[in-house]
C-alpha cells in the first residue's frame, strides 16, 4: 500500500501543479507524452514497478516493453485524440483501407488491422453495455 500513496502522493504533486487530477498526470505521460515506466519512475523517484502497478489500477494497459505504443504517439501528431477519433474520422470520412492508414502512420497494416479489432471489440463491449441497461 506504500508504494500505492507514495507513487499518487507524486502525481497530486505534479497535478496540482498543472492543474489536474493525479491519475491525468500519470495517464498523460504514459499515453500521450509516450514516457516508458522507467522514465516516469525515474522523474516521480519511484520504481518502474510502482509505475506499472499504478496505471494497471488506473485501468491503463501496460505494454510488456513498458512503452505505450508507437500507433498512439503518431495519431497524435497527425492531430487525432486517440484511437478511437482517428478510426472514427476514417471510417466516416471516406473509406480508407488498413494500407492506406499503414502509410500514413508509418506501420504495416497488420499492426493497424491488430488495433482496428481491438477498437471494434471495445465499442461492441460498450454497446453491449448500454443494450443491457
Amino acid at each position: 500500500m506504500a508504494r500505492r500513496s507514495t507513487i499518487m502522493a507524486k502525481l497530486a504533486s505534479e497535478g496540482a501543479k498543472l492543474g489536474v487530477q493525479a491519475e491525468d498526470v500519470l495517464r498523460r505521460m504514459y499515453l500521450e507524452d509516450g514516457k516508458s515506466l522507467a522514465e516516469i519512475g525515474k522523474k516521480l523517484g519511484v520504481t518502474r514497478q510502482a509505475v506499472a502497478y499504478a496505471l494497471k489500477q488506473l485501468g491503463v494497459d501496460v505494454s510488456a516493453k513498458g512503452r505505450a505504443p508507437r500507433i498512439l504517439k503518431r495519431i497524435r501528431e497527425l492531430g487525432y485524440k486517440d484511437l478511437a477519433h482517428y478510426f472514427r474520422v476514417k471510417d466516416r470520412d471516406a473509406p480508407t483501407t488498413f494500407e492506406d492508414m499503414a502509410e500514413e502512420l508509418k506501420m504495416s497494416h497488420v499492426t493497424v488491422e491488430k488495433h482496428y479489432a481491438e477498437f471494434l471489440q471495445k465499442v461492441m463491449k460498450a454497446k453491449a453495455h448500454a443494450d443491457a441497461r
